[in-house]
């Protein structure tokens, strides 16, 4: 029940988790624990033949030793959120949809907008470093 709520949100849940169900704050947590626990065991040991290349390229990324600032950058999900909001703001201001291509043309047209304010990846300097070590994990395997 407590499992994908923010940290704020975590210990007010919590404890009206506990009155409701008569039980101590430390009991819930204890089974939140168990429960997270568990799932990042099965996660871990998870079969990976089905999963897409993307998928394990950033997999690969991840297990990789990247530079911290590379790192915080490739592990968060900003960079595109920031696209999507742009995305959302630019097409409120469109009136009218008369087709299909029409609406393929704005929504090119906004992401051409949106690349106007993309801005440099932090730690770009280290990706060709990233690049050849994934390319020697790929020639290793």
């Amino acid at each position: 029940m407590l499992r994908g709520l923010s940290a704020r949100k975590y210990q007010e849940t919590l404890l009206e988790t506990s009155e409701a169900f008569g039980v101590s704050s430390n009991t819930v947590s204890r089974q939140l624990l168990a429960v997270t626990t568990q799932k990042l065991k099965e996660f871990k040991e998870r079969d990976l033949s089905g999963v897409r290349p993307i998928a394990i390229l950033i997999d690969t990324l991840h297990r990789q030793k990247l530079p911290g600032v590379l790192r915080k950058t490739l592990t968060s999900t900003n960079p595109i959120e920031s696209i999507f909001s742009t995305v959302r703001d630019c097409e409120g201001n469109i009136k009218r949809y008369r087709s299909s291509a029409m609406s393929q043309r704005w929504l090119g047209t906004v992401l051409l907008h949106c690349e106007k304010g993309l801005r440099r990846v932090k730690g770009d300097m280290d990706i060709a470093g990233v690049i050849v070590t994934i390319e020697q994990v790929q020639e290793a395997a």
